[in-house]
């Protein structure tokens, strides 16, 4: 759905950010799940294109509830494919045995840039805790989004595959997975006041 809308927009070179009805940041994939209807705000300075969706007049209201994840608790998270930040293939497969605390996002998401002061907060308090961000952003917008948020934990990019397969649509989405691999919990939107991780810190219990 992205490619074909960009395309449709005639605008393939521009970087595009959707947003929901609530101007939470999704996938193109949101828009056609749900049917949207959009604007589009378009600037050709930085050549960067903002479609956040509208309700057409007599349009049929529709559920805009945000879904983290289509795992379910208690399922197997398949492995992550993606690069580093040196463009080196990688692959996790929860071989490390952790917790592994899951923050997705993409470079531009203004809600995924605020709740990190949050994340580095959990991951201080639980250092055992295996931190990743996982993005389907481009390897150079991962590096620009790591030096300015100041993140030292892994970083997965180019990861859309493996994003699509585990339904996440919304950003941010946290996800704390077991040392199995299996889902504990996940949360979708900004958590920059840190609920969301206090119920997840509630979970660190011996391995599922």
């Amino acid at each position: 759905m992205p490619a074909v809308l960009e395309q449709s927009l005639a605008l393939p070179a521009y970087q595009m950010t959707y947003l929901a009805k609530q101007n939470q940041p999704v996938s193109g994939d949101y828009f056609d799940l749900h049917d949207m209807h959009f604007t589009q705000q378009q600037n050709n300075a930085t050549r960067t294109v903002i479609v956040p969706a509208n309700k057409q007049q007599g349009a049929a209201e529709v559920s805009t509830e945000l879904t983290p994840t289509s795992l379910v608790k208690g399922e197997q998270a398949p492995a992550i494919k993606g690069k580093n930040l040196l463009g080196h293939e990688v692959t996790e497969n929860w071989s490390s045995k952790q917790f592994v605390l899951i923050s997705a996002f993409f470079a531009d998401c203004t809600g995924c840039a605020n709740e990190i002061p949050a994340v580095k907060d959990f991951a201080e308090r639980h250092p055992n805790v295996k931190i990743l961000y996982i993005t389907w952003d481009s390897i150079e917008n991962s590096r620009k989004f790591t030096s300015l948020n100041d993140l030292e934990a892994l970083i997965i990019a180019d990861a859309k595959p493996w994003l699509q397969q585990v339904g996440v649509s919304t950003y941010p989405t946290l996800m704390l997975l077991s040392p199995t691999g299996r889902l504990l919990y996940a949360d979708a939107g900004d958590d920059a006041d840190g609920s969301a991780l206090q119920k997840m810190a509630e979970l660190l219990i011996p391995a599922v």
